[in-house]
């Protein structure tokens, strides 16, 4: 694995920006170095680099189906959830966020739910909705799914904040 690291950071400063996700990972968890990790989540934050916060989200969301996601969020939330989930949950939405501000049409739907259920967040189910409106306006079906079956959970004023705040992130 020593060998691995080089090519590891190589590929990092270049071209694919889904290195730098995988080094946070290797600096985390397989080699504890927590200043490495840091200026790692750091640089990925700060670069709204999608693809490596796709890799980081991955190990700390649920599943990802649009139904799955709704389904085992609001099963996670009916139960007190333990100190190692609290945190996950945090860590999901840190790393869906990024993805979301960096213009990731599926994390904007996943960060929609995680707001929608107060996952990791406090709950807002109009920031969450404008998120999963925003990522099915730019063509994500799942959200388009999503969005048309919840959209009657909501009056006609809110449904306008909703639309107004998508105009905001598309």
């Amino acid at each position: 694995q020593t060998c691995a690291l080089p090519i590891y950071l190589l590929l990092a400063s270049n071209t694919k920006k889904n290195a730098i996700g995988d080094l946070y990972l290797l600096y985390l968890e397989e080699k504890p170095d927590p200043d490495k990790a840091r200026i790692f989540r750091e640089k990925i934050i700060k670069e709204k680099n999608i693809q490596a916060s796709a890799i980081i989200s991955n190990k700390y969301c649920p599943v990802d189906t649009a139904e799955a996601t709704f389904s085992l969020l609001s099963n996670a939330l009916s139960k007190t959830l333990s100190n190692e989930q609290t945190n996950s949950a945090k860590e999901c939405y840190i790393w869906t966020k990024v993805g979301a501000s960096g213009g990731s049409i599926s994390s904007a739907r996943r960060y929609g739910v995680l707001l929608y259920q107060g996952y990791g967040v406090e709950k807002d189910k109009i920031e969450g909705m404008a998120w999963i409106l925003s990522s099915s306006k730019r063509g994500y079906e799942p959200a388009k799914k999503i969005f048309e079956k919840y959209k009657n959970d909501f009056s006609s004023e809110e449904l306008n904040k909703i639309e107004q705040r998508t105009e905001r992130k598309s």
